[in-house]
C-alpha cells in the first residue's frame, strides 16, 4: 500500500502463521495459503528469516509476508486467484502478464488466475497482499474472468478508497474480529474491497469463449495430452510442447476457446480421476495415497479444491462409495 498504509499493520500482526529459518520450509508454508512455487535465494544460502502474517474473510484474503533475504520467486501459472501486491517497505522487480514492473509502497502489481508470476524481492522487502478468489470475483461482478492492468498507482486518487479500506482491514484488530465472528460482516468486507477496486483501478471482462468446433487444433492436442497425462508431474511447458506452440501461445487459446488455462484443465481432470477413485475406494484405501496418485501432493489444499468442486469432502464420498457398494 502507499506510504499511508506502511505503518505497521497491527491487526496482521496479531495473526502470525508461521516464522522460520529454512527457504525450504518457508515456500511449503506459503504454499499452503498461496500455491506451490519456487523459492531461490540470490545469495545461495538456505537461511533466511522469514515471517507470514494472514487472516481469511469469506472468499479473500490480506497478509503480509517477508522472506528474510533477497528471494527470487517463480510462479509458473497462477491458480484460481487473483493476487494484488506492493511493499510494506523495501521494493521488488516484477514481471507478470508479460509485463515488466517496480512495485514499493507507492505502487503495487496485479497478477490473474492463470498468468504467470515471477520476481525478485529486496533482502529489506516486506510484502503486504490481497488474495481473492475467482469465483468471489466472479460472484460479485457475474464475469468469469477479470482482467486488471498489471500496475496498480497507489497514489492516484481513484484509489484512495480502496487503499483506505484495504488500511483499515490491516490495521485495526477490531474490524478483522468483527469478519472473523460474523460471516455477513465478513461477506461485505468482501464486497466492499471489490467494488471500491473495480472503481479505482482499470479492467475488463476477457474476451467470451468462442465455439468449442472453432478451437484451433493447438488446443484440441492440449486437451489430448492433457487427458493422457494429467495424474503425472506435467507443467504448462509439457503441454505446450505437445501442442507445439509456445507457451504464452497456448495460454491465450485457451482463455479464448475455453475461458480457462491449460493447468485449471489439468487439475480438472485430476480431480475427476480422484472422484472415481474414492468412490470405488476398498477398505483398504487411504485419501491421501488417491490425492498423490492423482497428482495432488499437498492433502490439504486437495481437499479445499475436492469440498469446493463436488460439495463434500473426500472422505464423505469414500463413504457413500462404500454405502453403495
Amino acid at each position: 500500500m502507499p506510504a499511508a498504509v506502511a505503518q505497521e499493520p497491527v491487526a496482521l500482526r496479531q495473526h502470525r502463521y508461521f516464522e522460520s529459518h529454512d527457504v525450504d520450509d518457508t515456500c511449503i508454508r506459503i504454499s499452503t495459503i498461496l500455491q506451490p512455487h519456487r523459492l531461490e535465494p540470490t545469495r545461495h544460502s538456505t537461511r533466511v528469516h522469514s515471517h507470514m502474517d494472514f487472516i481469511r474473510f469469506g472468499g479473500a484474503v490480506i497478509g503480509a509476508l517477508d522472506f528474510g533475504d533477497e528471494m527470487d520467486v517463480i510462479v509458473e501459472e497462477m491458480e484460481e486467484y487473483y493476487l494484488f501486491v506492493c511493499c510494506l517497505r523495501g521494493h521488488a522487480e516484477l514481471r507478470t502478464m508479460g509485463e515488466r514492473t517496480t512495485i514499493g509502497q507507492n505502487r503495487g502489481a496485479v497478477c490473474i488466475p492463470g498468468a504467470h508470476f515471477s520476481g525478485r524481492f529486496s533482502p529489506d522487502c516486506e510484502q503486504i497482499f490481497l488474495r481473492v478468489d475467482r469465483a468471489t470475483l466472479a460472484a460479485h461482478t457475474g464475469v468469469e474472468l477479470m482482467h486488471f492492468d498489471h500496475a496498480m498507482a497507489l497514489d492516484r486518487p481513484e484509489l484512495s478508497p480502496w487503499v483506505s479500506q484495504f488500511r483499515l482491514l490491516a490495521t485495526e484488530p477490531a474490524m478483522l474480529q468483527l469478519a472473523q465472528r460474523d460471516e455477513r460482516i465478513a461477506i461485505e468486507f468482501e464486497r466492499m474491497l471489490i467494488s471500491l477496486l473495480l472503481a479505482g483501478h482499470p479492467h475488463r471482462p476477457l474476451q467470451e469463449p468462442a465455439a468449442p468446433s472453432l478451437a484451433p487444433r493447438a488446443v484440441r492436442r492440449a486437451e489430448a495430452f492433457i487427458d493422457a497425462h494429467a495424474c503425472e508431474a506435467i507443467r504448462l511447458a509439457d503441454i505446450a510442447a505437445a501442442a507445439e506452440v509456445p507457451a504464452r501461445t497456448l495460454l491465450d487459446s485457451f482463455q479464448r476457446f475455453r475461458s480457462c488455462s491449460p493447468m485449471q484443465l489439468v487439475r480438472e481432470r485430476r480431480l475427476e480421476h480422484a472422484r472415481a477413485s474414492l468412490l470405488g475406494a476398498g477398505p483398504e484405501a487411504r485419501v491421501a495415497d488417491i490425492a498423490l496418485d492423482c497428482g495432488f501432493p499437498h492433502l490439504g489444499r486437495f481437499a479445499g479444491l475436492y469440498q469446493q468442486r463436488y460439495g463434500e469432502s473426500p472422505s464423505e464420498t469414500v463413504r457413500r462409495g462404500r454405502r453403495r457398494s
